[in-house]
């Protein structure tokens, strides 16, 4: 289904009309333009999609909410607007999967969790850093920052300079696909999507090579990393689908600094720099 037929279908589902849903909008909103929605015709802005799914529709699950949000090709929740739409303010277990009060040590189990973190950190930064990520077949992270890179977003734009990105040598790979330890074309996977985060961000990205296996997968991003393990799944394909564990340098600075000394960017945690 496209965006128009899943406002649509939601609308119908809470048995309201298209006035109905203008008036619970409460705003300057015309029935007509909720038709113009519902066929395609218009696409409402982040701000208002947001408005019309959290209150006529009565959204609360961010799995949801990113679903409309992706339709719309706009970016996903926020680290923050997953906790303001926490139903009245009540941190839910089903909202806690998603999302970790931000501090050192603290656990992201998904993908919607680190990927709202992140979007605060890039969007809300005081100055422009790199960002630094080591990926697996980089699926996420083109998705992730392809979105957030598009002009209606509703974020501000990532302070990002540049992206470097860590993986694995695609001959090394290729040599643990016929292993069984990696999933079938699972290089030419990573590579087309570097390639493509190229292509569609217009970013500068600096491609570099794990020297054998791989000590992590994360994301550095001025102070703070999001890091975590490789793990086997149940078919024994390597893969990094693992939750990540936030650190703050001046609270970790010797692990940090071995972080981003794997990025080979680093000077020693002992330098002072």
């Amino acid at each position: 289904m496209n965006l128009g037929q899943e406002l649509a279908k939601l609308r119908k589902a809470r048995d309201l009309g298209q006035k109905e849903v203008a008036d619970l909008l409460g705003e300057s909103l015309g029935e007509r333009l909720i038709r113009a929605f519902e066929r395609g015709e218009k696409r409402p802005s982040r701000d208002r999609l947001l408005r019309l799914l959290t209150g006529p529709f009565q959204l609360s699950a961010p799995t949801e909410i990113n679903q409309l949000l992706h339709l719309a090709e706009y970016a996903e929740l926020s680290h923050k607007e997953i906790l303001g739409y926490a139903p009245n303010g009540d941190v839910s277990p089903q909202v806690q999967s998603f999302v970790t009060v931000a501090t050192h040590g603290a656990l992201y189990r998904t993908s919607e969790g680190y990927g709202a973190r992140l979007s605060d950190l890039v969007t809300h930064s005081t100055g422009e850093n790199p960002l630094h990520v080591a990926i697996g077949d980089a699926d996420f992270l083109r998705g992730w920052i392809s979105r957030l890179l598009q002009a209606s977003t509703g974020y501000r734009s990532p302070a990002i300079t540049r992206l470097v990105v860590l993986s694995l040598n695609p001959r090394y790979a290729e040599a643990m696909e016929s292993q069984g330890r990696l999933r079938p074309n699972f290089a030419k996977l990573m590579l087309g999507n570097v390639e493509a985060i190229r292509a569609e961000t217009g970013l500068l990205v600096e491609h570099r090579y794990w020297p054998g296996e791989p000590g992590f997968h994360g994301y550095l991003y001025g102070d703070i990393a999001l890091c975590g393990m490789w793990e086997s799944n149940e078919a024994g394909h390597l893969h990094v689908k693992t939750p990540l564990t936030e650190f703050h340098r001046a609270e970790d600075p010797v692990r940090f600094g071995g972080f981003l000394r794997a990025f080979g960017s680093s000077p020693p945690p002992d330098s002072g720099a």
